[in-house]
């Protein structure tokens, strides 16, 4: 071999030598590089968080917030801001909130979906008294059948309704009222004295109040009349009107018709929602 064949051939070595500890050195680079565009691990559960205040408008301590699954409770307290927080895992749930003195608060069966963020705004409402004395025109003590039309006509009353989905969960309706009225099918909610609160209906994360409520529950449609405010997942505002009616169908309330306008809420008790 020539030195100009020993020179080529040392040169050739080196450039090997050197190409061979170029991809060596590289090696660690890409790995450090591939773990540095890894994403990060996503949340596995949902934000559920709100604050709570009394009928002034003022935030509320120590008030128990209750979510409830088939497999487990969480309970939390508002702080002194009012305010309470949640993590849970996706699923169905019912929310109750309660505190002496007061009525509770209620969601029927509604869905956490995955890394879901949700806003529960309450406000509670002084609980009607039934703790009352009936007599009759007489002076004598009521009957039964006498005590029980006044509590049915001065007391808040509850009412979980059943409805159908064609597809998902069938989640119940859930209705807050002082009195009603059933033809048949059709079922209608009022505010009744000396409350005069208006009628509160939860459905999933849909929430209404109005001074009278029509619901059939063969066409799942609902007519609500008179000082209407409503809160849905879909809308983060709070919508208000005179007048709105809705077709329940596979967990939505589909909106057939509106008088809407702005005006003053008159009750806080709806839920805010932000999802």
């Amino acid at each position: 071999m020539g030195p100009r064949e020993v020179q080529t051939s040392i040169m050739t070595g080196a450039m090997k030598s050197a190409h061979a500890l170029w991809l060596i050195l590289l090696l660690p680079s890409a790995g450090v590089f591939a773990q540095s565009v890894r994403p990060a691990s996503q949340p596995s559960t949902a934000q559920i968080h709100g604050t709570i205040k009394d009928p002034t408008g003022a935030n509320f301590p120590d008030v128990v917030v209750t979510f409830q699954s088939e497999t487990r409770t969480e309970t939390r307290n508002t702080d002194g801001a009012g305010e309470y927080r949640a993590e849970l895992a996706p699923g169905l749930y019912t929310m109750d909130v309660s505190a002496p003195g007061f009525r509770r608060y209620h969601r029927p069966l509604f869905k956490v979906s995955l890394r879901a963020n949700l806003t529960f705004d309450i406000t509670m409402q002084l609980t009607s008294t039934c703790d009352f004395v009936v007599v009759n025109r007489s002076g004598e003590p009521a009957t039964a059948k006498e005590q029980q039309a006044a509590t049915e006509e001065m007391c808040m009353h509850e009412e979980l309704l059943p409805v159908q989905s064609e597809k998902g969960t069938p989640f119940p309706l859930f209705v807050q009222y002082g009195k009603v009225t059933s033809h048949g099918d059709t079922h209608e909610y009022m505010e009744a004295p000396p409350v005069m609160d208006p009628v509160f209906v939860a459905y999933n994360l849909f929430s209404l109040e109005a001074d009278h409520v029509t619901y059939d529950t063969q066409t799942q449609v609902l007519d609500a009349r008179g000082h209407v405010a409503v809160a849905s997942s879909g809308r983060p505002e709070i919508r208000t009107g005179e007048w709105m009616k809705f077709k329940i169908e596979n967990g939505r309330l589909i909106e057939q018709g509106c008088t809407c306008s702005q005006f003053p809420k008159r009750s806080g008790r709806l839920v805010y929602h932000n999802p």
